[in-house]
């Protein structure tokens, strides 16, 4: 049982650190994507304060640090999610139809809170 709850901390708190504020970015500025030039800037900037943050946090709880390989793959995805347009709602030819890919970002947002 204590590795389960070790496991679901872990990725709780990599989900909330790396994720969660570009989540929150994108669904406060209206879903409007940032230009190429403008997201690889937020992108390195928020990875430097992630990597800081985690290190520090991983260094508090076992006495590591991040690594570099994890920073890389969610500021690849941190970018797609600020530069990518993302519809909201529902498709405006069919109504009935939802967005998925913003459904899986109000969810991936709700499961780092928990």
């Amino acid at each position: 049982m204590d590795l389960l709850k070790s496991i679901l901390l872990s990725v709780g708190i990599t989900l909330s650190i790396y994720v969660l504020p570009i989540v929150i970015f994108r669904n406060v500025s209206k879903s409007i994507p940032l230009s190429k030039k403008k997201g690889i800037i937020v992108t390195v900037a928020y990875g430097i304060i992630s990597f800081s943050a985690m290190s520090v946090i991983l260094w508090i709880l076992n006495g590591n640090i991040a690594t570099g390989g994890v920073i890389v793959f969610w500021s690849v995805i941190n970018y797609f999610l600020l530069t990518k347009p993302i519809k909201s709602g529902k498709d405006k030819n069919n109504p009935t139809k939802l967005n998925y890919k913003r459904t899986f970002l109000i969810g991936l947002a709700f499961m780092s809170i928990c």
